[in-house]
């Protein structure tokens, strides 16, 4: 059986005190992480009346909430980690959005379909609507033999050869194109770009040189994904999924990080929803060189790590954080 790694509730670096604002206590910037168990979406709508899932997010957040109903109204987390705040804060919001484009004709077609489907009687709404679109379909066609011609020539040819298609042909023989009608659309949402820190690691002490170990060793762990045929790791929740051991593998644990001010959130800086830890570098020569100390601890070192949100920000998520508090500037 694995020995049991000795490991602290709360790892901190560098070993200071970060003041709650009391008697004369200095507030102390920090990003401050917390180790949690995955918890995955699932399959279920999130209603009986709508057809989004779950996300990580809201699975993570539902078991916080249960977590806290417990005897000690506290939180459970599998380990907690103080870093000094990174350089080059900042944060990306994005959507999709994608030029589109629809001739008349597939336009006609389409707006079709759409006025049938709304229509009480869905066949008579769509003969309605056929024979009002082809009634203006044969008046711009009178007004422009010319251009019919040319698009008909076109039809022919890309069925015939696989070339030329319509707006070639009517462009060549008339200088016009059918009207693409080009709109800027959105298109999606988009997961924010991964948060990328780097943090100078410099022990000054025989204590905050094991304390960095076990940070590193922290990380290395607990982004790691866990094999179904060994011993369940600690902290984690093993699941049982009725087949035999080594089917699977396991998730590594998340991460859910915050900016903070002393004890409290920051007022200002922006928020995370719940992140994997993607990428993790370590380099042991942070000015160069190759220096130790006596027992062999660099002396300078650079940790770099790479999170991603497992979930996209919508606007309900930026509307709950400001009507829950209204500190800062959101997600």
């Amino acid at each position: 059986m694995a020995k049991k790694k000795n490991t602290k509730a709360m790892l901190r670096y560098p070993l200071k005190y970060y003041g709650d604002g009391k008697d004369g206590d200095r507030l102390d910037d920090y990003l401050y992480i917390r180790v949690v168990n995955y918890e995955p979406p699932g399959l279920d709508t999130v209603s009986n009346t709508t057809f989004g899932f779950g996300s990580a997010d809201s699975a993570r957040n539902a078991v916080d909430i249960i977590d806290r109903q417990g005897p000690d109204g506290k939180l459970r987390q599998i380990q907690t980690i103080i870093l000094p705040i990174p350089d080059k804060i900042q944060d990306n919001n994005g959507a999709e959005w994608t030029a589109g484009n629809m001739n008349p004709l597939a336009a006609i077609v389409s707006g079709l379909s759409f006025e049938a489907a709304k229509s009480e009687n869905l066949f008579s709404g769509a003969m309605k609507g056929a024979s009002e679109s082809f009634s203006n379909i044969e008046g711009a066609f009178n007004k422009d033999k010319g251009t019919v011609a040319g698009a008909t020539a076109g039809l022919i040819s890309n069925a015939l050869f696989g070339q030329a298609g319509i707006n070639q042909v009517t462009s060549r023989a008339t200088g016009q194109v059918f009207n693409q009608n080009t709109e800027f659309l959105f298109n999606g949402i988009q997961i924010r770009p991964a948060f990328q820190f780097t943090f100078d690691l410099t022990p000054r002490s025989k204590e905050e040189s094991d304390v960095i170990k076990q940070i590193i060793r922290t990380f290395k762990y607990h982004m790691a994904p866990k094999n179904s045929a060994q011993p369940a790791a600690r902290g984690a929740v093993r699941r049982d999924s009725g087949t035999r051991e080594g089917l699977f593998v396991q998730a590594p644990d998340v991460f859910k990080l915050e900016y903070r001010m002393g004890n409290q959130e920051h007022p200002f800086l922006h928020k995370f929803k719940v992140c994997a830890l993607t990428q993790m570098s370590v380099d042991y020569t942070g000015s160069g060189q190759h220096s130790t100390y006596a027992d062999g601890t660099p002396v300078h070192m650079k940790l770099s790590l790479q999170f991603q949100e497992l979930s996209p920000i919508f606007a309900e998520d930026q509307d709950e954080y400001f009507e829950d508090n209204g500190r800062g500037v959101g997600f």
